[in-house]
């Protein structure tokens, strides 16, 4: 198709959605437009369905209800599109660049375009026929939408219909999806790092390898996910009832929201004494939270952020604390017997003035006198930390970094010390 034509059918399209009798709606359907520019055009309502659109550029242009079933639009370009309600089931985005753009209502689930072939039959087009590159298919053989590798970075897609869809190692931070329905989708490798996922729909989503760093997943449905393979630091998880009396509770909500918006709301955790054993309360932002002498046996802090938090003479046995966050972390005196801190960051904090500013100032982290009898240590991080009088006995510090600690009186009974970097000049026990 000729710029000419193209030209003149959207003229027509553009009359069409004015109500002038003289319009007509424009159908592309099974066109090869592939390279074509749509940039700022309104294309509303277009019926796309099956069309060749690769590497076309369809920047800021409108897309409301556009028909995109089943069409190619691998490497496009649809920066800051408004493509609220089309519908791109079965569509083809691999490596498309949908970065700013407004999927609000947009439908991605899978789709099968249907040929007619005479005598009134109509049989299904192959997804190879749909598609130039490799799509996987539902077991009755519809095309799954293929968002893999896109681009969609701050889109926004609140109530998008992505249920299947394919969006491994797609770049959706900060994006906005919330009352998304991603179930059974593959968001294998994907990163959501900060976007958000409030009342999502994520029930058999694919997950290995996806980072949700500081993503807000509050009522999101994440039954029988397991998020171990995937990236949850900081990240707002939905959060089971707890079994705590009505006080504790509100004050870790209360804690959650004075974090996330930087104290301006909510209220420091203040729960001295209390009783938080086998609680999941992993991927929780406890940061600042005043947590010391608590009984914390076998409670899930897995991927938490812990940074500057009082935990002195807590118990803290058989506790799971791999791969958090906790820098200048408070452990004095505190017992941590068979716990899990594998991947920990333990070193010290940058102290900030009320700028954010950094003062050039840290605070190293606290474990004076704790016990960490065949505790787990593996590839932790405890620079600078105060490690005096700490228990060692057993315990696993294989690969882990005690480079400028104060080991003084320290015990290493029996402990693994294959790859440990210790303080220079300390002589590792025998």
């Amino acid at each position: 198709m000729n710029p000419d034509l193209l030209y003149k059918i959207l003229a027509k399209h553009e009359a069409w959605l004015k109500g002038n009798i003289r319009g007509k709606r424009a159908n592309f359907s099974h066109q090869n437009l592939s390279g074509m520019s749509f940039v700022n055009m309104n294309l509303s309502r277009v019926q796309f369905t099956g069309a060749d659109l690769r590497h076309c550029n369809f920047h800021s242009a409108t897309l409301h209800e556009a028909d995109f079933y089943g069409a190619n639009l691998a490497g496009s370009n649809l920066q800051k599109a408004q493509l609220q309600k089309a519908d791109c089931r079965g569509a083809n985005f691999e490596n498309a660049d949908i970065s700013g753009a407004n999927l609000n209502g947009t439908d991605f689930r899978a789709g099968r375009l249907i040929a007619a072939t005479g005598q009134n039959k109509h049989e299904p087009i192959s997804t190879a026929d749909i598609y130039q590159t490799a799509s996987t298919q539902t077991s009755n053989g519809d095309a799954q939408a293929n968002l893999s590798k896109a681009r969609l970075s701050r889109s926004t897609m609140v109530g998008a219909q992505l249920m299947g869809a394919n969006l491994q190692g797609s770049d959706m931070q900060r994006a906005n999806l919330e009352g998304a329905n991603l179930e059974g989708a593959d968001i294998s490798g994907a990163n959501l790092s900060g976007a958000n996922l409030v009342k999502a729909n994520l029930l058999g989503a694919k997950i290995k390898g996806t980072v949700f760093k500081h993503a807000n997943l509050q009522d999101s449905i994440t039954t029988g996910i397991d998020f171990a393979e995937a990236d949850i630091t900081g990240a707002n998880l939905p959060r089971p009832e707890l079994d705590l009396r009505a006080s504790v509770r509100d004050i870790l909500a209360s804690h959650f929201i004075w974090v996330k918006e930087n104290g301006a709301n909510g209220e420091r955790a203040t729960l001295m004494g209390e009783d938080l054993s086998n609680l999941d309360l992993s991927g929780s932002n406890l940061s600042g939270a005043d947590l010391q002498k608590c009984a914390m046996v076998n409670t899930n802090l897995s991927q938490s952020v812990l940074v500057m938090t009082n935990l002195s003479q807590s118990q803290l046995r058989q506790a799971n604390l791999r791969q958090a966050m906790m820098e200048g972390v408070n452990l004095a005196g505190a017992e941590l017997i068979q716990a899990n801190l594998s991947g920990s960051n333990l070193g010290a904090v940058d102290i900030k003035d009320s700028l954010g500013q950094s003062t050039g100032r840290q605070w190293p982290s606290n474990l004076l006198g704790a016990n960490l009898f065949k505790a787990d240590l593996r590839q932790s991080v405890l620079c600078g930390a105060n490690l005096a009088e700490v228990n060692f006995s057993h315990a696993d510090l294989s690969g882990a970094d005690l480079r400028q600690c104060n080991l003084q009186n320290a015990k290493f009974d029996h402990a693994k010390l294959d790859g440990t970097l210790f303080p220079d000049g300390f002589i590792p026990p025998e």
